[in-house]
């Protein structure tokens, strides 16, 4: 199955700090990706490598047949970033927010017709947002702004979706109606390539690769296969599902969440 998402041998920094060093990953159609690793390991920085926001690349990187380079982003991604990273004090409403997935589509500043305001609504509904659509979006709740920035990737009709952590800190209806989604995109063959903090087996399981990052790829594979391999013990430096030996030379089992990403 040939690569939708390719990056060979990239070096990526902002300024003089390098961030990533000698990544090389690819990912197929269909495939749903974990990235995991330690806080400040360069996992968002990834994502945003992909979408050539990162001013300083060195390497190759490819998303749905477009050469990637910083400040061109590629046109077949949609991209989903961690809530509180949007402005909450902009005086957008959800639907306003929402549409701004037509942006790279032809539509903005242009007024989008009616065909485009259905697609609006459609996304929206999706979500269960579409009675909301009026409210500032500065005034949801943080599930309520994931579910409008997921509205705004399915708006894009990408065919690669990068997610930075999407049900972080979210209640369960909200993670519920978000995996929904994304099982939706995986059986229509979209791509998705997804931050995730969450290191638990039953959940890691359901990804068909885990991409290891430290300011590396440490390794890749399934879950299975970089646990066997002690990956995601060299990722974090401590094994994974075991507690640290302290000073009483403890080593007792805790669930594999525990270990902040």
């Amino acid at each position: 199955m040939s690569a939708i998402v390719r990056l060979e041998n990239v070096h990526a920094a902002y300024g003089q700090e390098p961030i990533l060093t000698d990544v090389a990953a690819e990912a197929a159609a269909g495939e749903r990706v974990a990235v995991v690793g330690p806080n400040g390991a360069g996992k968002s920085t990834l994502l945003k490598v992909l979408l050539g926001l990162v001013p300083h690349v060195i390497g190759h990187v490819e998303v749905a047949g477009q050469s990637v380079t910083p400040g061109h982003p590629p046109s077949g991604a949609a991209y989903v970033p961690q809530s509180q990273v949007m402005g909450l004090d902009m005086p957008v409403t959800v639907w306003d927010v929402a549409a701004m997935g037509l942006l790279r589509r032809g539509f903005w500043p242009k007024k989008p017709g009616p065909k485009e305001r259905a697609e609006v609504a459609r996304a929206l509904v999706a979500v269960d947002m579409l009675e909301w659509r009026e409210e500032l979006f500065g005034n949801l709740s943080g599930g309520q702004r994931q579910r409008v920035l997921i509205a705004r990737a399915l708006i894009r009709n990408a065919p690669v979706w990068l997610l930075d952590e999407p049900v972080t800190g979210l209640d369960a209806p909200t993670q519920e109606v978000i995996e929904h989604l994304i099982d939706g995109l995986r059986t229509d063959g979209v791509a998705i390539i997804q931050v995730t903090h969450d290191l638990e087996p039953a959940r890691l399981r359901q990804f068909d690769q885990v991409w290891c990052i430290n300011r590396r790829l440490v390794g890749r594979g399934s879950f299975d296969e970089v646990q066997k391999r002690g990956i995601l013990a060299d990722t974090f430096g401590v094994p994974v599902g075991k507690r640290p030996e302290g000073k009483e030379g403890g080593g007792a089992d805790v669930p594999s969440g525990a270990l902040s990403v």
